[in-house]
């Protein structure tokens, strides 16, 4: 048999270091050789070819001696960082089949976790896209024997809760989506429609893109105003997006109405429900060119949407609104007995039904997500026993816990990161069905897209993936691999 302590002091170069721990490195990495020769000799192979293979796992000598760990030499925690990754991304090269499904498996993950995150952030997360949508409220008239139903207010409720009240700066009732049909530009089309206050703009902080919207004098409750104003996507598709379309006259249901303004490309009404879908309304007329506004009291058809005076709280508005409920009551006895009046934030209105059931799903495909780490967690288990010898042959030389859990953790790190940057795409195609399969009002409402805030969970996911994946098995690869664990514990701590 070879002397292989002096195979090791031949091939090893010098180390630095102090002659004890020189002497224990050359006998422990002799020891490793002994054994390696001795499982070729078991297996069959000759004394030559026994001596080959176990010389051949060590690799580059050279490398061998730069990287003995010791404590003299470190520049800092960080120190050997890059030397980390590098080995790390050798060693996903080397098992090309491991990498992959380790990559897939959490790419699967990571894709569907953020592809629900963006869905869940744009739906009941973020605000809605108004200005200062904390501050818009939903004004509610419901019969306090069927609450079940519907609530819809009548225009002429709307107008003295309107005139009444000082609890909010602006206050708009809106139509549910009506039909008018436009003629005299080439074929007839019918379009979706709706009547809105002459507030209605201007409370939720949005101005025409071109021209203007309605003023409080085109929206008085006795007089129609033969004004519209046109959607951007409409304007685009009927009217060419000519610039000069402010002023002109559209055909829409046999009347003759002036076009005053053109709305942003990115505006869509978010508030729900309106008996149909808001999202794709192609004018917009002032609610006094509504026929029914001035019809009997009994006659409810308005949603009600305010805006909150400053400093005044969504308790105090409610409040109010519930006062002056029961004064309509006692007022018109036999239209309003009966019903209660209520207030409350319009983005509950909206979403309050979905907040639920998209934090639940948000909650389930984290699950999922725990699923993928823990399968990544046993595939690199079973790597653990081949990998076993090279960790012993790292400890030989010299390093410690902080340094082996360094490395594994490391390369846990970037087989999450690869599965994050695999992930992406599959974000992006996820996210675009749940967009197909969502709901129309809700779903077109607004810009739902993968943004710095979706790349930010993406990134905390990756990280997580990295801890839950890799620092389990990384401790117990390190334990194993400590000739006395607790000694090497203490000499590093």
């Amino acid at each position: 048999m070879p002397d292989w302590s002096r195979v090791v002091r031949e091939r090893l170069p010098a180390l630095h270091v102090r002659p004890e721990r020189e002497s224990e490195i050359v006998a422990e990495l002799a020891l490793q050789l002994e054994q390696a020769y001795a499982d070729a000799i078991a297996r069959g192979a000759g004394e030559e070819e026994a001596r080959r293979r176990a010389l051949a796992q060590m690799g580059d000598w050279d490398k061998l001696g730069r990287g003995v760990d010791v404590p003299e030499r470190r520049a800092g925690l960080t120190a050997g960082g890059m030397h980390d990754l590098r080995y790390a991304l050798r060693f996903f090269q080397r098992n090309p089949a491991f990498t992959a499904i380790a990559t897939l498996t959490l790419a699967f993950g990571i894709g569907g976790n953020t592809a629900i995150f963006t869905m869940v952030d744009a739906l009941v997360l973020r605000g809605m896209p108004y200005q200062a949508p904390e501050r818009l409220m939903s004004i509610e008239t419901r019969k306090a024997q069927q609450p079940e139903i519907e609530p819809w207010t009548s225009a002429l409720d709307f107008f003295d809760i309107r005139e009444q009240s000082r609890a909010f700066s602006s206050m708009a009732g809106i139509s549910p989506v009506w039909n008018v049909v436009m003629t005299g530009r080439g074929r007839a089309e019918q379009l979706d429609a709706l009547y809105v206050s002459a507030a209605f703009f201007p409370m939720l902080g949005v101005n025409a893109a071109l021209g203007r919207t309605f003023t409080p004098e085109e929206d008085r409750k006795t007089t129609a105003s033969n004004v519209v104003v046109l959607s951007h996507a409409f304007w685009q598709r009927r009217l060419g997006g000519s610039r000069d379309v402010v002023g002109q006259s559209l055909n829409l249901d046999g009347g003759a109405y002036t076009v005053i303004g053109v709305l942003p490309v990115d505006f869509r009404y978010a508030g729900e429900p309106l008996a149909g879908s808001a999202t794709d309304i192609a004018v917009w007329f002032p609610l006094s060119s509504n026929q029914i506004v001035g019809s009997v009291r009994s006659v409810r058809f308005l949603k009600v949407a305010a805006r909150l005076r400053d400093g005044v709280t969504p308790a105090q508005g409610r409040e109010e609104v519930r006062r002056l409920g029961l004064t309509l009551s006692s007022q018109h006895p036999e239209f309003d007995r009966g019903f209660e009046w209520d207030a409350r934030p319009l983005s509950e209105q909206v979403t309050g039904k979905l907040r639920v059931s998209m934090l639940l799903l948000l909650g389930t495909v984290g699950f999922v997500l725990l699923m993928a780490c823990a399968n990544v967690a046993n595939l690199q288990l079973a790597r653990a026993v081949a990998r076993q010898r090279e960790i012993a042959v790292r400890v030989a030389l010299g390093a410690g816990v902080y340094r082996l859990l360094r490395q594994l953790l490391t390369e846990g790190f970037v087989l999450a990161a690869m599965g994050g940057i695999a992930g992406l795409p599959l974000a992006y195609v996820g996210l675009k069905l749940l967009i197909a399969v969502g709901p129309e009002g809700l779903i077109h409402a607004r810009e739902i897209r993968l943004d710095g805030r979706a790349l930010l969970f993406t990134s905390a996911a990756v990280l997580a993936c990295a801890i839950l994946a890799g620092l389990p098995l990384a401790w117990r690869m390190v334990r194993a691999g400590m000739p006395d664990s607790s000694a090497s514990s203490a000499s590093v701590f």
